[in-house]
């Protein structure tokens, strides 16, 4: 799988996590700088994701040095 950004395991807070069961036809909706993940697909059939990304018109864009000071890193060619 190729992925455009990475956050390794051992780089989440482990006493922070929260296992979130979900079933079939459940929705859940989060901030995507929120570390998250699922476990492998072990079936047959296709896991099926939908993105959607909403912009306030109040947002003020930032500069990649404030970004990189927010979130630490470009997290991409990571490997784990």
């Amino acid at each position: 799988m190729c992925r455009d950004w990475q956050l390794c395991d051992d780089h989440v807070v482990a006493d922070r996590r929260l296992a979130l069961p979900m079933g079939p036809g459940d929705l859940m909706l989060f901030d995507g700088k929120l570390p998250h993940g699922t476990p492998t697909n072990r079936t047959d059939q296709q896991r099926w994701a939908l993105q959607i990304h909403y912009i306030p018109r109040t947002a003020t864009e930032v500069g990649e040095a404030l970004r990189l000071q927010a979130f630490g890193s470009e997290g991409k060619g990571v490997t784990c």
